[in-house]
């Protein structure tokens, strides 16, 4: 950005100029607030006009809304809340201070928004331009939360804007395309992972059944209760990480691994980068890496390299007809977390030992069934890790163009 010009350091061919800065307070022809219709007052709640809470909004999102609730005209007209005209900004100006959305037909809000109406610039462009200069605010207060803001505050807070319209508009539209892509992979990233979920309750035998609900074609018969310390090693091997013989190896621990998806962060470091001196699990690529610390927050990954473990993990692989893939997928099952974190709480941090591991027992089928459930569940997680790739990377440009196409 070239402040002393008031020119955006990326723009659209063709246009050129300065840009305008006015108060947000100038830019709109009329402000609405909100408010809650009584909840003892049945006929106000069977509508179809759109009442929106901060809840409805999701973070980082600027056309993506999700009313629970819808009102009545009458609801409208005996309470605080107003009926607000399409094509208007709504904004959380209390707890939650960093979301809007721009809405496209007539709605309602409860107290916590502000909602700005009739605006002079280009209003997708005006949802773009507020939404980062409210996400700059929260990272000046160091990443936390905006407690609140004013009406008086918000309105008096500038934004700076191209002067035609037509720069506003594709603008505005860049943007919205991007956060239609990244609400398509989010949704299917979604379904994909409530599909999981569902997949895992089925293909397990329930409680006291030896058989699951839904299996692939071509098996049958009934399944075996298996122990875990016949069919599951935790590796001894601990190394000294001072060794130069492990040096260019990754060093892995719960910190590097993402709750609940089998999922390594972009933060593992080599062994010789991360000044280590005690003990580490050496393991293999293949080998099942689970954290032992804190299990409520379920930090399992098959790991796709060689390297050092953290004392704070156990290295597992399976032996006596239980395939690897298999055992990966009882690590994700309901039961297998319910059991780890009933079993770990104590005072202090909560950490599952080898013997609380060693009792516990699950269902398994033979092994080529085994390997076909495992295979299905790698193929899920790695259609969701795609998605979620895809996010990432679409919002790392929204992010970068954010801070190039404004000033």
């Amino acid at each position: 950005m070239n402040v002393e010009k008031k020119v955006p350091e990326i723009r659209f061919k063709g246009f050129s100029g300065e840009w305008l800065e006015n108060p947000i307070g100038e830019i709109c022809g009329a402000t609405f607030g909100g408010g809650t219709p009584s909840t003892s007052e049945s006929n106000f709640w069977q509508g179809d006009i759109p009442w929106i809470q901060s809840s409805d909004l999701k973070e980082g999102s600027v056309s993506s809304v999700n009313a629970k609730k819808h009102i009545t005209k009458a609801a409208v007209n005996k309470s605080a809340t107003k009926l607000v005209s399409g094509n208007s900004i709504a904004i959380v100006t209390r707890v939650g201070v960093g979301k809007l959305s721009l809405m496209k037909a007539e709605y309602a809000t409860s107290q916590d928004f502000l909602s700005l109406s009739d605006l002079k610039v280009d209003t997708q462009y005006s949802a773009y331009a507020i939404w980062k200069l409210l996400q700059v605010e929260k990272e000046q207060v160091q990443g936390t939360s905006i407690k609140g803001i004013t009406k008086e505050e918000l309105l008096s807070k500038t934004i700076n804007y191209p002067n035609i319209k037509l720069e506003q508009t594709a603008i505005g539209n860049y943007f919205q395309k991007l956060d239609s892509l990244i609400n398509r992979h989010q949704q299917k990233h979604d379904q994909l992972s409530n599909i999981k979920k569902a997949m895992l309750e089925k293909m397990f035998p329930k409680p006291g059944e030896t058989t699951p609900e839904i299996r692939f074609k071509g098996f049958s018969g009934e399944w075996e209760e298996r122990s875990w310390c016949d069919t599951v090693d935790i590796s001894t091997n601990m190394v000294d990480p001072r060794n130069n013989q492990y040096g260019e190896l990754l060093h892995v621990g719960p910190g590097n691994i993402e709750s609940f998806t089998g999922r390594f962060y972009d933060n593992v470091l080599r062994v010789k980068d991360s000044n280590l001196i005690s003990g580490k699990f050496y393991f293999n690529k293949g080998d099942i890496i689970y954290g032992k610390i804190n299990p409520q927050l379920a930090k399992y990954v098959i790991a796709p390299f060689e390297g050092l473990a953290s004392a704070d993990a156990y290295v597992l692989n399976t032996k006596n007809g239980v395939v690897q893939s298999y055992l990966f997928t009882v690590l994700h099952s309901e039961d297998f977390y319910k059991y780890t974190v009933s079993v770990s709480s104590r005072t202090g941090m909560p950490k599952i030992n080898r013997d609380e591991l060693s009792i516990y027992s699950y269902m398994a089928p033979n092994e080529h069934e085994q390997t076909a459930i495992g295979n299905y569940f790698q193929k899920l997680d790695a259609l969701i890790n795609q998605h979620q790739q895809q996010i990432t990377k679409l919002t790392n440009i929204k992010q970068a163009f954010l801070r190039k196409m404004f000033v």
